[in-house]
């Protein structure tokens, strides 16, 4: 077995993340009429969080008795955590 196939971490979305993503695209598209940065930002949460299946620790941890940790992106803050047991992430909200 490869060694990098031992240590992946399967990536679970919640609802509430899907949902606020498909607000946050919507307004970028169609209230501010930027469908190319709404399209962008999308790719680049998705991107990014993707990447967390090999490394799920390399951003920020907030919370001393958690594994809760922050990516920032574009002046939005994405909330996670990790359970190394099961070897998989969630993902929580946005915050603005």
């Amino acid at each position: 077995m490869d060694y990098q196939e031992n240590k992946k971490y399967q990536i679970k979305l919640r609802n509430k993340f899907k949902d606020e993503l498909d607000q946050i695209y919507f307004y970028l598209s169609k209230i501010l009429k930027e469908p190319s940065i709404a399209n962008n930002f999308h790719k680049k949460v998705y991107k990014t969080i993707s990447t967390l299946s090999y490394f799920p620790e390399r951003y920020q941890k907030i919370s001393v008795t958690k594994n809760i940790r922050r990516i920032p992106i574009n002046g939005y803050i994405i909330l996670y955590s990790v359970n190394h047991d099961a070897r998989s992430s969630f993902y929580f909200t946005y915050f603005p």
